[in-house]
């Protein structure tokens, strides 16, 4: 976590070097203040930081990393008569972008040096000027508040998804829910979420049971899940869930071969472990896939008087794909 660059590590710098003031703001495994001054001051050495209450050019930093494991960062320069400078740049790492900062920063610090000059060892010396009134201190600037708080992400999410042995035919849904999911540097990046979901009424054949007869299966529920972490890859992000399905099952016998047609209708319990890979497909946009196996606790049995039918399986498969919609 990056911090203020305190006041007082340089309090008996020369006193003809130029009082400056640093503020960094980042998240973590960016670089911090004290180091953005140091690559500051390596190259614009006619500076110093200010000291308590004393006025001085400042220097604003934030980083800010994206999705895909990039980096932007933001400078601003303040003095007495506002915003001198404002500089936005984008780099694979917040490393790179910090230096690519820094550059533009001592470009900036070296405007108030225009009365200095440089010795080969990089210490400065004074050149004679003409004595001009003291400029009015700059505006107060609050110190940038690094503690952040955790980057909470909301996706809307569009899903297609294929479910087994639930009848004896593959079972096509289509839903749509969302997922709360936290962005940082680390693999350990919490998610979850809710999804609520249908699938189309699926239609087996039974006449190998009963002949002349068929039977139709069709599921409603709520889908919640849960993801501990997720690993990254450039715009490509893995993610394990657990989840679980909660919702009813409709089940029906029918045909010319049946002295009576059948129905049931059964609370519905299912339990889930599955991977996704989802891609970024733009700022906003996300693509993604996932398969995994089901437990079934439950398993109901379809009948047709005298002879059974059918039985839910143990375990399934599930797999879909799905289109999100990313708010930062």
């Amino acid at each position: 976590m990056s911090r203020p660059v305190s006041a007082q590590l340089l309090s008996n710098q020369d006193e003809a070097l130029e009082p400056v003031s640093i503020r960094v703001d980042g998240p973590q495994g960016c670089p911090s203040g004290e180091e953005f001054w140091q690559s500051l001051q390596r190259r614009a050495p006619g500076i110093r930081l200010t000291r308590p209450g004393e006025p001085g050019r400042v220097f604003l930093v934030r980083f800010q990393r994206v999705d895909s494991g990039a980096a932007t960062g933001r400078l601003r320069v303040l003095d007495v008569e506002g915003i001198a400078l404002e500089r936005e740049v984008n780099g694979s790492t917040c490393v790179e972008v910090a230096e690519a900062l820094a550059l533009i920063a001592a470009v900036g610090a070296r405007g108030l040096l225009a009365n200095d000059t440089y010795s080969e060892e990089g210490t400065v010396r004074q050149r004679p000027a003409p004595e001009r009134p003291r400029a009015p201190a700059p505006p107060v600037v609050a110190p940038v508040n690094t503690d952040r708080a955790a980057e909470w992400n909301l996706l809307v999410r569009a899903e297609g998804s294929v479910r087994t042995q639930i009848v004896p035919a593959f079972l096509y849904g289509a839903g749509a829910g969302f997922e709360l999911a936290r962005d940082g540097s680390s693999v350990w990046q919490p998610a979850i979420g809710a999804l609520v979901e249908a699938t189309l009424t699926a239609t087996a054949s039974t006449d190998n049971v009963v002949p002349n007869t068929e039977m139709t299966g069709q599921l409603t529920m709520v889908h919640v899940f849960a993801s501990p972490l997720r690993l990254r890859a450039g715009p490509i992000a893995v993610r394990p869930y657990a989840s679980i399905d909660i919702g009813r099952l409709a089940l029906e016998g029918r045909g010319g071969g049946l002295t009576r047609e059948g129905q049931m209708r059964r609370f519905w319990f299912a339990a889930a472990l599955v991977a996704r890979a989802d891609i970024r497909l733009g700022a906003n946009w996300v693509a993604g896939a996932k398969v995994g196996a089901e437990v079934h606790p439950l398993l109901f049995q379809f009948e047709f008087t005298p002879r059974d039918v059918f039985q839910v399986g143990r375990v399934g498969l599930v797999a879909g794909l799905s289109a999100s919609f990313r708010f930062e």
